[in-house]
């Protein structure tokens, strides 16, 4: 098969022709094999120049992804997966990027639980189930955020159930509660953080909304039912809205 020319294209990259076909090739390629110097490869050098030089295209291409910012091994795995790189590729990439110290488990799981302190309000289980959903060590996991304080995360709840009560102001005191509970459950918090962060909280039912229940159930029930029963109809399904006694009879 001969080499008939060859012209440098981007970077550290070379465009061969061999035969009617072209190539592109990483010039430690070129170095290894010559071919600036040869007139004539035979077929089984050129599967081997392919196939080394196709190893070479994924291990640049996941440099340059882990160059945009810190990565973990599956995020790695993942895009090299989508560029349509082999198997073999990609295992032989990771396990060079982890002899490099490229990849470090440890510092992006710390690199990550930081950030997440900085720019969200999720709590340590959802920051963990993010994490391990990375396939990252449960181990390392526990260790970073066991090292972060008990009082840090209390900061932190208090601080999104506070935000999170802010939308629920047409609700009933008892609502709110269970709907910010709920939520901050799912952003990771604990029962027992949660209940901390609401003691802290003074919670009240906004009476001008409750005047405007009342009114519109009064308006509903009041062909259908006669005093006393009328006014029990209506306490009953202000209860289940999550209302109290005293709040409603306050209105009345």
């Amino acid at each position: 098969m001969q080499i008939k020319k060859y012209k440098k294209a981007q970077k550290n990259t070379y465009i061969v022709q061999i035969d009617n076909q072209e190539y592109k090739l990483y010039d430690d390629i070129i170095i290894k094999y010559s071919l600036l110097l040869k007139k004539e490869i035979s077929s089984s050098e050129l599967e081997e120049i392919k196939k080394e030089n196709s190893y070479l295209d994924c291990y640049y291409q996941a440099v340059l992804y882990l160059n945009r910012k810190m990565r973990c091994s599956k995020e790695i795995k993942d895009y090299l997966k989508k560029k349509e790189f082999s198997e073999q590729d990609i295992n032989n990439t990771i396990s060079k990027l982890k002899t490099q110290k490229y990849l470090d488990e440890k510092a992006y799981i710390n690199a990550y639980i930081h950030d997440t302190l900085l720019f969200n309000l999720d709590g340590p289980k959802q920051i963990r189930r993010n994490l391990e959903k990375l396939e990252l060590d449960s181990s390392l996991i526990t260790e970073e955020l066991n090292s972060i304080s008990k009082k840090v995360w209390q900061e932190r709840c208090l601080k999104l159930v506070t935000k999170k009560i802010k939308t629920y102001r047409k609700e009933s005191k008892e609502k709110i509660k269970q709907k910010v509970q709920q939520y901050a459950l799912t952003k990771g918090y604990t029962k027992e953080e949660i209940g901390a962060s609401l003691e802290n909280i003074t919670l009240k039912s906004d009476l001008t909304i409750l005047k405007k229940e009342y009114e519109k159930l009064y308006q509903k029930l009041k062909l259908k039912y006669q005093e006393p029963e009328l006014k029990y109809q209506i306490l009953v399904r202000l209860k289940r809205k999550g209302y109290t006694t005293s709040e409603i009879e306050s209105i009345i």
